[in-house]
């Protein structure tokens, strides 16, 4: 009786023993299975697979680099050029950014700042002075006016697109503070009494 109790015992055992390891081999392949999945896994591999293909590759500092005419091991120099009209959108996107993140009480946004763009996005680099020029002008923007900071808004930007070798079509005083550097005239005074003194037209 003993031995039939204790060799009931020892199949129970090695019964929940096979079922340990099949449980166990079973959360492993789920784990694996998970961790390929978008919503899981690396973040680095989910947002690279949302990057701008146009710029091959290059992003952040290195984009910046190449765009300011350092030298990038495996591009030509002139590989940049054809780079340049979508990465003037890059670079408008980012300066507008910036100064909103400011105007709206926001911190400094991280840099490389990631851009969103119609073929994906890249992450978009300024260097961190001009990034926070940009930023304290937007502040500065709910409390001075427009005049006030133009000519300090329009400096910065025209630093980084020269640097880049873009042209600046519109200034971001403009776009940004609405400021058209227009300076209402006032009317000449009317002489007292009413008089008009200006010379009577040839005869």
């Amino acid at each position: 009786m003993e031995t039939t109790l204790l060799l009931i015992i020892l199949l129970a055992l090695a019964l929940i023993l096979v079922l340990l390891v099949y449980v166990v081999d079973r959360l492993l392949a789920l784990e694996k299975l998970t961790l390929t999945l978008p919503s899981f896994g690396d973040k680095t591999a989910t947002e690279d697979a949302t990057i701008d293909p146009h710029f091959r590759g290059l992003s952040g500092q290195q984009l910046w680099d190449g765009m300011t005419g350092k030298p990038i091991e495996g591009f030509a120099a002139d590989a940049f050029q054809a780079l340049r009209p979508r990465y003037e959108v890059v670079l408008g996107k980012h300066i507008e950014q910036l100064f909103q993140a400011g105007k709206g009480g926001n911190a400094l946004p991280e840099n490389p700042l990631r851009i969103e763009t119609l073929r994906g996005a890249v992450p978009s680099f300024i260097p961190s002075n001009h990034a926070q020029t940009l930023h304290s002008l937007g502040a500065r923007s709910k409390n001075e006016s427009a005049a006030e900071l133009a000519d300090a808004l329009d400096d910065v930007t025209e630093i980084l697109y020269g640097r880049t070798g873009l042209d600046l079509r519109r200034p971001f005083s403009e776009k940004l503070l609405g400021f058209t550097g227009d300076t209402a005239t006032p009317d000449a005074p009317t002489p007292e009494g009413g008089e008009d003194t200006s010379p009577p037209p040839p005869a």
